[in-house]
């Protein structure tokens, strides 16, 4: 009876083992990946990671959305996305996937505070997941930047890249 609880011990200890060892990401440079986007002005950074070693629950689509609006971003105006999809390869063994979503500066109203974003410009985030069969870390890459309003096509900022980063 002794070796069975010893076994069991064992078997739990290992358990509770390797959950604890979650990976925070793999560079997508060094697996054929990149760390810059398909889109039409020669790619967007993944300038932002949330490591794989994070709260579960922020990794989750639900609790990265919840996080998203707590900083001040939402889903598009009115669900709607007029813009080419933008993929990344994260290296992870699933090639070029298209982005899982965008969201814009919400401008703390809500529905339509994207709405105003689209007209006045802001900051957008688009989101890819590090979940492929060869590198499956589950965190989620960041394309995070500050654009332009309508009139100039939405066009990145001078310096958009970085600033876009910090939460006003």
């Amino acid at each position: 009876m002794r070796f069975v609880s010893l076994i069991i011990l064992l078997a739990a200890s290992a358990i509770t083992s390797s959950q604890c060892q979650r990976v925070d990401f793999y560079d997508p440079r060094t697996r054929g990946g990149a760390l810059l986007n398909k889109s039409g002005s020669g790619g967007e950074p993944l300038n932002v990671i949330i490591s794989g070693g994070s709260t579960p629950g922020v990794l989750t689509s639900t609790g990265f959305l919840d996080y998203a609006r707590a900083v001040g971003m939402s889903r598009e105006c009115l669900g709607l996305h007029k813009g080419d999809k933008q993929p990344a390869n994260l290296g992870d063994g699933n090639g070029w996937v298209d982005e899982r979503e965008v969201l814009r500066q919400h401008y703390h109203i809500p529905i339509l505070g994207t709405c105003l974003e689209t007209l006045v410009g802001g900051n957008h985030l688009r989101t890819y997941r590090q979940d492929g069969p060869d590198a499956n870390s589950g965190a989620l890459f960041l394309a995070v930047s500050q654009e332009e309003d309508l009139s100039e096509h939405h066009d990145i900022i001078p310096n958009g890249y970085n600033i876009g980063r910090y939460i006003r």
